[in-house]
């Protein structure tokens, strides 16, 4: 279920002439004359305290860790590990095994100065990695200036790396 932070409605009205057909724009129109109006600013998916609270690594990915993010016009991009606790694991509570937050709302691309956060339980994270998913793989290898947070298990992860790849990951990356 997404969190949704509001955005003003002042704020919102904006972007009052982007709305092409004559109803559109009557509803957007009625939507900022009304002052109790929001509009969400960013989306949130997951157990933001689970995710954080149980946290061992997480890395710039995306365009930041290959190098080549341009100042000023690129958003950044996270990948997070964490530990659930074992209520989750042996199922007595839901799932958690992912958290996602975006600064900006749902629907929305992201741009420069915006976050993009995308956090897994372990299970799910060791899951996407052996099968050779190319953006899973990059906490485990990227460089040491592009880890933002990092615990002895985080630090067993990486060391762990090598055993992580598998001949699929290596067919997977190759064939791109």
């Amino acid at each position: 279920m997404p969190i949704n932070s509001p955005r003003t409605a002042q704020h919102h009205c904006q972007d009052r002439g982007r709305h092409s057909s004559p109803a559109e724009r009557s509803r957007h129109s009625q939507r900022c004359d009304d002052p109790d109006v929001t509009e969400p600013t960013q989306t949130e998916y997951g157990d933001r305290e689970v995710a954080l609270a149980g946290e061992i690594l997480r890395t710039v990915v995306g365009s930041g860790v290959h190098g080549i993010a341009i100042e000023g016009t690129d958003d950044h991009d996270e990948m997070g590990i964490y530990i659930e606790p074992a209520a989750y694991v042996v199922g007595l509570l839901g799932p958690a095994d992912h958290y996602i937050h975006r600064t900006q709302p749902e629907g929305t691309r992201s741009g420069p100065g915006d976050t993009d956060l995308v956090m897994y339980s372990l299970r799910k994270y060791l899951r996407l990695a052996t099968k050779g998913n190319p953006t899973a793989l990059l906490p485990l290898f990227a460089p040491t200036e592009s880890v933002l947070i990092i615990t002895p298990m985080g630090e067993e992860l990486r060391r762990m790396a090598p055993k992580v790849l598998s001949q699929r990951a290596v067919h997977r990356s190759s064939a791109t």
